[in-house]
């Protein structure tokens, strides 16, 4: 369920949570820009576009966060 998925996320950690959001965002992506390209109805192509626009946005900020967080883990360690 959603909640057990969130408190899953939560008790394991800012960067390991961020890295299972944008996992979740990749897979976001993936299906809306199917959607988008599949859909006969134009209402829905339009807004499964809408929707992809959004989630563009939140991979490259994912990114950024894991980054700065992996930053200060010892090199080997970011490795393991």
């Amino acid at each position: 369920s959603d909640t057990a998925f969130v408190r899953l996320r939560r008790l394991l950690g800012l960067r390991l949570e961020l890295l299972v959001l944008m996992v979740a965002e990749v897979v976001a992506l993936r299906y809306y820009r199917a959607l988008r390209d599949g859909s006969p109805d134009p209402l829905l192509a339009e807004v499964a576009g809408l929707i992809l626009a959004d989630e563009e946005r939140h991979v490259p900020f994912h990114c950024r966060r894991l980054r700065e967080g992996f930053a200060r883990v010892p090199r080997p360690a970011r490795r393991a």
